[in-house]
């Protein structure tokens, strides 16, 4: 099964996403480095980077930050 950590679905759609993701032709190779390259098909190429994914994590912390201090405080 893949893991595939930022998809929404719960436990027994992850299943089912890595059955078809297998079946379908979709193939995923992991760097010792943690980058991850998809091949979905002929066209289409997904390569996720570990810096990118903790760039996002830490530009969300930010705006969730920036919308706490936006409260009022009463």
């Amino acid at each position: 099964m893949y893991n595939i950590p930022d998809s929404p679905n719960n436990c027994l759609s992850k299943i089912f996403e890595g059955y078809f993701a297998g079946s379908l032709g979709e193939k995923m190779w992991q760097r010792s480095d943690g980058a991850i390259l998809w091949l979905r098909s002929k066209l289409i190429v997904r390569l996720e980077l570990p810096a990118a994914h903790e760039y996002e994590m830490k530009l969300k912390a930010e705006k969730e930050q920036r919308a706490r201090e936006s409260v009022p405080q009463f």
